[in-house]
């Protein structure tokens, strides 16, 4: 009898490892890795800025002055033309609706120091990515010992069959 009362409760365990991975391991993953995305996109804007900020500093765009036209985009895909009197300055923004105007080289130090912040950051979210990919693991490996399946081939060490 003593053996029979482990075997019923495993119904219960699988239920509630299943549970943990659907209603938290997942959905944390999920949180995860749309955070790398977004800053990936980040770290694209920071990399095409300080290229724009570079040709701002190579060419010369008129004869006396550094006057320069642009289309700036209102909202909605509605373009305007602008005129930009002086290239010399550039304001950057730097977070929480504060901009700071800074010379062209100061923007670029600026820049590169922003996208060293934030490909440490990235490279902490992979880390939680890749933690909480090997918990899912864990738990699955946990999940086919309790139910007696036997484990997947070697040649499938990816997750990708997580749909991730």
């Amino acid at each position: 009898m003593d053996e029979s009362q482990p075997l019923t409760d495993i119904p219960a365990k699988v239920i509630r490892y299943e549970e943990f991975i659907n209603e938290r391991l997942r959905p944390d993953l999920k949180n995860v890795l749309d955070a790398d995305e977004r800053t990936c996109a980040e770290i694209a804007n920071c990399h095409q800025i300080k290229l724009f900020i570079q040709q701002l500093k190579s060419r010369s765009f008129g004869q006396d002055s550094d006057e320069i036209k642009v289309k700036t985009d209102l909202g909605c895909s509605f373009f305007v033309e602008a005129v930009i009197e002086d290239t010399s300055r550039v304001s950057v923004y730097l977070g929480l609706g504060i901009y700071l105007e800074m010379s062209r080289d100061e923007a670029i130090e600026y820049i590169d120091k922003r996208e060293k912040v934030l490909e440490s950051k990235r490279k902490i979210l992979l880390e939680k990515a890749s933690n909480i990919k090997a918990h899912i693991k864990l738990v699955l490996e946990g999940l086919r010992e309790l139910q007696g399946i036997s484990p997947e081939p070697d040649h499938d060490k990816s997750l990708l069959h997580l749909g991730f």
